[in-house]
């Protein structure tokens, strides 16, 4: 018996051509990101408030510039997250039609135990053409158990072929500066909004003087920093998109690497 599987010179291409268009779409959303952000460059405002007793500060945060590209946000994420679930189905694909042809229902097994993966008749299947990349799967790359990525992905995957991964999920933060001196404008305070504590035994806070250092540094700075997260009930739940979408893409190229460094003795992705 052969060490282990040989297959055929650019078994893996579909699969990188799946990763590559969901990276498209995750660099898609960073955009759609950055254009919010341009354009809330006023979306803060602020106004003193004194309630008989103490002078606050209300902040008021425009939303528009969020909700005006929400749908493109939707969208875009579920589409990364299907051709990166793709990708991995694409995978066992390859394999297998370097055999045979492979049934209709075969994909990329993925189970929540390792009991639950090597029962899974696509894996069954895999084992038998290719033992190697069976035990491959199973001890490298590991795609079971509770909170394992590759189950969040799959999850990711059916839960947008009912709704939207996002739906007004969203973050506005705003950094504040602290300072006791209307024309002291510290390093520290670049973009952040500046707000007066006059008195520091108070817990009040005050909005800067007209013409001073501190407001003329507020009007250049108020802008938000908004994000997007994934929804409720869903992995990854309030954790940002790009970043865990960069996560899930590195985590399929891995994947392919594994194999083809397995079968050809080189990366493929």
């Amino acid at each position: 018996m052969k060490p282990f599987t040989e297959l055929p010179s650019g078994t893996f291409k579909s699969a990188i051509l799946k990763v590559e268009r969901a990276n498209e779409h995750i660099g898609n959303i960073e955009k759609t990101l950055n254009a919010i952000r341009e354009a809330s460059t006023h979306a803060l405002t602020i106004n003193d408030h004194f309630d008989g007793n103490t002078t606050s500060v209300e902040v008021t945060l425009d939303w528009g510039p969020f909700l005006a590209r929400l749908n493109v946000l939707q969208v875009t994420t579920g589409d990364a997250v299907h051709n990166l679930r793709s990708a991995l189905d694409h995978i066992a694909h390859s394999i297998v039609s370097a055999f045979e042809e492979p049934p209709n229902y075969l994909y990329f097994p993925i189970g929540g135990d390792l009991n639950s993966l090597i029962a899974q008749p696509s894996f069954q299947i895999i084992k038998r053409l290719a033992p190697d990349i069976a035990d491959l799967i199973v001890s490298e790359i590991k795609p079971y158990g509770a909170g394992n990525l590759f189950v969040k992905l799959n999850h990711l995957d059916r839960a947008d072929k009912h709704r939207f991964l996002l739906t007004n999920t969203g973050t506005g933060a705003v950094h504040v500066y602290v300072s006791a001196n209307d024309d002291n404008v510290s390093a520290a305070a670049a973009n952040c909004l500046i707000l007066i504590k006059d008195d520091p035994l108070s817990n009040g806070l005050r909005v800067p003087r007209a013409g001073t250092a501190s407001a003329a540094h507020n009007d250049q700075y108020l802008r938000a920093a908004f994000d997007v997260c994934f929804d409720k009930g869903l992995p990854f739940e309030n954790e940002p998109i790009v970043p865990t979408m960069h996560q899930l893409a590195q985590l399929v190229s891995r994947v392919i690497n594994a194999i083809a460094t397995h079968c050809f003795g080189q990366r493929e992705a």
